[in-house]
């Protein structure tokens, strides 16, 4: 079982990993590195800055200095050695959330295909992505955002309660406990995810914009290929089990 649950994810988070790597090397890098020279003041965003921004935090902000001017921050440098650690993470990223799929594949009993997986990959772009980000969309460096640990708490719960919801609205036959999931759905994004005061990023609304859409849509590509390759692993290797 064990082994079923761990090869099916392995296999598919590394192929989906390196997979939408190149995606996000064609669509949302780029965006990245542009968003990177407003940040730095490379590039001056032609609109008014407040001089004043209480509560406001970068999501993205610069190395933390220290009290003598100093940085001791670590980042990768640009280039290879930056491409190198975001195709890592991203292959990492993907073998997790495979995981939580193959995981959900065995606690299900169903008879799963890749068809079925795809399903279930929606279901998790769903919970993990589309649903938080109604209230945190993606965010480029430079941009201002609530203070972090709020945003986490948030977005975890959003994650919880969605994929709760969610499971309540497929799993049960009964329309209470379908009416009960969307409440589970609906609590977080009725509570609100935190915002700064006010808003005053370096970095232009449209590209902004435009990388949030190319982030969901990544995403939903990860998703439904995880979903796709780890249910066809994961119905080889039951085929093979029951042999």
């Amino acid at each position: 079982m064990f082994q079923k649950i761990f090869l099916s994810a392995i296999f598919a988070g590394l192929l989906s990993g390196v997979f939408i790597s190149g995606i996000h090397q064609i669509t949302t890098v780029p965006l990245i590195q542009q968003a990177e020279k407003y940040e730095t003041g490379e590039i001056k965003k032609a609109a008014h800055r407040p001089h004043t921004t209480p509560q406001l935090i970068l999501v993205h902000g610069t190395a933390h200095q220290e009290k003598d001017g100093s940085n001791n921050s670590w980042a990768p440098k640009d280039g290879l050695e930056r491409t190198g650690w975001t195709i890592l993470t991203t292959v990492l990223t993907s073998i997790g959330f495979a995981l939580l799929l193959t995981s959900g594949y065995a606690l299900s009993k169903q008879t799963i295909t890749g068809r079925q997986g795809v399903i279930w990959g929606i279901a998790g772009f769903a919970a993990l992505i589309l649903a938080p980000a109604l209230g945190l969309p993606p965010e480029l460096p430079g941009s201002y955002a609530a203070a972090l640990t709020d945003r986490q708490i948030w977005w975890l719960g959003t994650a919880l309660f969605t994929s709760a919801g969610i499971a309540l609205m497929v799993f049960s036959n009964r329309a209470i406990y379908a009416l009960i999931g969307i409440c589970f759905i609906l609590i977080p994004q009725a509570l609100g995810a935190p915002h700064p005061d006010q808003f005053a990023s370096p970095v232009p609304a449209e590209l902004g914009g435009h990388f949030a859409t190319a982030s969901l849509t990544a995403s939903f590509l990860l998703w439904t290929t995880l979903g796709w390759l780890s249910g066809t692993f994961y119905h080889h290797l039951e085929k093979q089990e029951k042999a």
